[in-house]
C-alpha cells in the first residue's frame, strides 16, 4: 500500500488507480487500505486535481465505493480521513458522467448505513450540499437517484437530523421529494420516496411535511392511484404517518381526513397505519367534535374494526379512538352516526370481543 501511495505522489495515476480498484474488490485489501496513513489521503487529494482522466476517476471512485462497502467497521474512520470529505463533496458538483456519479453516490450510500457516520454527515453542510446538488441536478439518472434516496432514508433515521434535512438549502429536499413521487419511469424511486416521507414524518419534522399541500396531495395520490402495489402500501403508511400530525387549523385538514376515508375503503388497506392515524386524531381534544361530525370517517373506522383481516392492533386503536370521541360531551350525535353507519348493536358486541387480548390465526381473530 505504501508503494501505491508513493506511485500516486509521483504522478503515475491511471495504472495505479486501476490496481487500487482491483485490490479493493477483496474485503481484506479494502480493510488494509483504511489502515494505511498515506494511501487514502493521497488518493483523495489526487482525485480532485484537474489533470485526472475519466478512467482514473472511474477507478478511483470504484475503489472508494468498494472500501466504503467492505470496510464496514471502519466507515467512520474513512469519512474522517484527511481530505476525504472534501474530495467527495467537490466531485459531487464537478462530475457529469453517469457512471462516475453512480459510484460516488454509492459511496455516500454505503457511508450512511453506519450510525456513526450519519451524525457526521448530517452535521456537515458541505455533505448535505453535495447530496442535494446531485439530487436536483441529475434527476434523469435513475441509479444515481436510487442511491441518493437510500442515503437520505438512512440519514433520516437520526431523529433530530430530519429537521436539518428539510431546512437545509431552503427546502430543496422537499422539491426533490415531489419530483421523486412523480417519477413515472421507475416505481422503485417512487417507493423509496414514499419511505423517505414516512421516515421524515416524526414529531419534530412531520409538521413541515403536513403543511406542504402539494406534497400531501402527491403522497395521497400515490397511496390511492399508483399502479404498483408496493408503492401504494409504502405511500399509505407515509400518508397515515403525516395525517396523524395534521391539525384542524390547517387548510388541508378536511382533505387529509377525506383521503384517509378513501384509503380505509380500499381492499387490502394498510389498516394498522390508518387506524393509528385515526387514534392519534381522536386523542386531541380540539379534534373530537370535528371527527364526530364526519359520518364517513366513522364508517371507515367501523370497517377497520369489523374487518376479519384487520390486526389486533388495528382493532384496538379503533376502539380507543371511538372511546376518546365519546368523552366529548358535545358529541351527542356521535352515537347516532355510529348507529346509522355501522348497525350499532352488531358493532358494539364485536368491538368488545375484538378488544380482548387474544390472538388466533397468526395474530388475527
Amino acid at each position: 500500500m505504501r508503494v501505491l501511495a508513493s506511485l500516486m505522489k509521483i504522478n503515475v495515476s491511471e495504472p495505479t488507480f486501476e490496481i487500487l480498484h482491483l485490490l479493493s474488490t477483496l474485503s481484506s485489501s479494502s480493510i488494509e487500505m483504511t489502515q494505511s496513513r498515506e494511501l487514502l489521503p493521497t488518493l483523495a487529494k489526487r482525485m480532485t486535481e484537474s489533470n485526472m482522466t475519466e478512467q482514473a476517476l472511474l477507478d478511483g471512485l470504484g475503489c472508494l465505493k468498494n472500501v466504503s462497502c467492505y470496510a464496514e467497521e471502519r466507515r467512520s474512520q474513512l469519512l474522517c480521513t484527511p481530505g476525504f470529505k472534501d474530495c467527495i463533496c467537490i466531485l459531487a458538483k464537478r462530475l457529469e458522467m453517469e457512471k462516475t456519479l453512480e459510484r460516488l453516490s454509492a459511496t455516500f450510500r454505503n457511508l450512511s448505513i453506519s450510525p456513526e457516520c450519519r451524525s457526521i454527515m448530517t452535521g456537515d453542510a458541505l455533505v448535505l450540499d453535495a447530496l442535494l446538488f446531485m439530487s436536483s441536478n441529475h434527476m434523469n439518472m435513475i441509479s444515481l437517484q436510487r442511491n441518493l434516496l437510500n442515503t437520505f432514508v438512512s440519514l433520516s433515521m437520526e431523529h433530530d437530523a430530519c429537521v436539518v434535512l428539510l431546512f437545509h438549502g431552503d427546502g430543496v429536499l422537499l422539491e426533490c421529494l415531489q419530483a421523486w413521487l412523480q417519477y413515472d419511469a421507475d416505481s422503485v424511486l417512487r417507493k423509496r420516496a414514499s419511505r423517505l416521507v414516512r421516515s421524515l414524518a416524526n414529531d419534530l419534522s412531520g409538521p413541515m411535511l403536513v403543511q406542504n399541500t402539494k406534497l400531501m396531495d402527491l403522497i395521497s395520490r400515490a397511496a390511492l392511484q399508483d399502479e404498483d402495489r408496493a408503492v401504494r402500501i409504502e405511500a399509505t403508511e407515509a400518508f397515515a404517518r403525516c395525517a396523524s400530525q395534521t391539525h384542524t387549523g390547517q387548510p388541508n385538514y378536511t382533505a387529509v381526513l377525506d383521503a384517509l376515508v378513501q384509503l380505509a375503503r380500499r381492499p387490502n388497506a394498510c389498516t394498522e397505519a390508518i387506524a393509528s392515524a385515526l387514534r392519534e386524531q381522536a386523542s386531541r381534544l380540539d379534534h373530537r367534535v370535528h371527527i364526530a361530525k364526519c359520518p364517513e370517517l366513522l364508517a371507515a373506522a367501523a370497517m377497520i374494526a369489523m374487518a376479519r383481516n384487520s390486526s389486533i392492533r388495528s382493532k384496538e386503536n379503533i376502539c380507543i379512538a371511538l372511546l376518546d370521541l365519546t368523552y366529548e360531551e358535545s358529541n351527542l350525535h356521535f352515537s347516532h352516526n355510529l348507529v346509522y353507519w355501522t348497525h350499532s348493536f352488531t358493532m358494539q358486541t364485536n368491538l368488545v370481543h375484538f378488544s380482548l387480548p387474544q390472538k388466533r390465526n397468526g395474530g388475527h381473530l
